[in-house]
């Protein structure tokens, strides 16, 4: 079976389309391997004996994929809204994004798109209803770029079809007035092109762009100017071989450090009982007895191990790596002295981390606004190009809005701060709603300024 690349660029050939040349495409399996916590070449090594060649496995905490998985969880989770200035237009795109799970597939996909350097969504009409695709890095195949963002962009995924794998092709090409054509085939193991399913139909016309690609906001070494993005660890690649590195350590330690009892072989030997059935001396299943020579006596062996040694280097390692990854130092470590630290002390013990967070926020928060727009769109919503669009994240980890909302509170109070605006930011509000719930109620939204 052809590779998913060699397939995609054989049936986007016979499209007519040529996909733009990366050599991040090469680093992708790598990344991939780092995030499922299995490199091939350093997690698997001969070590000599002194008398053969041994194979070894060496342990991995798998510490990519928890980068990755802590970047999702700071970026997109459930508490990540998007706004429209209108009520109805906001009911819309929450509905299509519920009906799709996004929280739960969106959060998913920027894992993978932290591990594999690049991700997208893609907005369809499927059976009367909105879909939202969530494709990862492998699958995505840019045919044109803007300046530095990616405007064309082919999508190839395998799926199982009469139970056969398929190459599912969607591209979607930019005409000259602006508008988008979005074409559907599909391809067999053989690169033969076969009918499409019931309800697919082989060409869509947009107005607008239906997809949005997200790449973790840092600069891809790999290849300066490549429209794919690259992993978030790419640069820190011999950090996880020095987390892997200790806790292989840590682990062996433990297993050569297993406590021994040496007994003369004739103490290991078989004995026979009384009524003739013979047993061993001792259990030859217990790893705790060593036979030595008969002329040694029995003795314990009990060696002594490093464990603080190695959990101080672990702890070393782990803040490293963290901070190579824009986490910050001390993100994976728990503080015995104070314990839980709070929001506050979190936002400004760890700066790297707020702004990290906030330049990865701008590339997500693009994405999202297009895919927003195209929900929109789909949904026969009339002022699509101009309804303003705003994403709300989840600040709850770095800020402490307990404290920002009783602020907040003090300074409605003191006359400071109006009524609704307060209402627009902590209830997610737009002015003109905040200005009516409030004079609905007692006039005051509507006279404040």
């Amino acid at each position: 079976m052809q590779s998913n690349f060699d397939a995609a660029r054989a049936a986007l050939s016979k499209m007519g389309l040529l996909p733009v040349e990366s050599a991040v495409y090469a680093k992708i399996p790598y990344w991939r391997g780092w995030y499922e916590g299995e490199d091939r070449e350093f997690h698997h090594y001969n070590v000599y004996n002194g008398k053969r060649t041994l194979s070894r496995r060496r342990k991995s905490l798998n510490m990519a994929q928890r980068v990755c998985e802590d970047w999702a969880n700071l970026l997109l989770n459930e508490k990540t809204v998007v706004r429209a200035e209108e009520e109805r237009a906001e009911k819309l795109i929450a509905r299509v994004l519920s009906d799709n799970a996004f929280s739960v597939y969106g959060n998913r996909l920027m894992e993978l798109t932290f591990a594999l350097g690049t991700g997208a969504f893609a907005v369809n009409v499927s059976a009367g209803k909105i879909t939202v695709d969530f494709i990862r890095a492998d699958s995505i195949f840019p045919l044109g770029m803007r300046g530095n963002e990616i405007t064309e962009c082919a999508f190839c995924s395998r799926l199982f079809r009469d139970g056969k794998t398929v190459l599912y092709v969607q591209a979607h090409t930019c005409e000259k007035d602006g508008s988008y054509r979005i074409r559907n085939a599909f391809f067999g193991e053989g690169g033969e092109e076969m009918p499409l399913p019931d309800g697919v139909l082989p060409e869509v016309r947009s107005k607008v762009r239906l997809f949005a690609v997200v790449t973790p906001n840092v600069v891809n070494k790999v290849e300066l100017g490549s429209p794919l993005g690259a992993s978030v660890f790419a640069g820190a690649i011999d950090n996880l071989c020095g987390c892997d590195l200790v806790f292989d350590s840590f682990c062996n330690d433990f297993q050569l450090g297993l406590k021994r009892i040496m007994i003369p072989v004739t103490m290991a030997r078989m004995m026979t009982d009384e009524d003739g059935t013979t047993r061993p001396v001792f259990d030859e299943n217990d790893v705790a007895f060593y036979a030595v020579p008969e002329d040694q006596k029995l003795t314990e062996t009990d060696p002594h191990l490093r464990a603080n040694e190695h959990i101080a280097a672990l702890r070393e390692q782990i803040d490293l790596l963290s901070d190579r990854c824009g986490l910050g130092t001390h993100r994976f470590c728990v503080d015995s002295n104070a314990g839980v630290k709070t929001a506050t002390e979190v936002i400004s013990e760890n700066s790297v981390l707020y702004q990290n967070l906030e330049k990865h926020r701008k590339v997500l928060e693009h994405a999202l606004e297009t895919i927003a727009r195209a929900i929109l769109f789909l949904g026969g919503y009339k002022a699509y190009d101009t309804c303003a669009l705003r994403v709300d994240f989840d600040d709850s980890i770095i800020q402490d809005k307990t404290a920002q909302k009783a602020d907040d509170r003090l300074d409605v109070s003191l006359g400071v701060m109006p009524k609704w605006e307060y209402r627009a930011k902590w209830y997610g509000e737009t002015e003109e709603k905040a200005r009516a719930v409030l004079a609905e109620g007692d006039g005051d939204g509507a006279a404040e300024e």
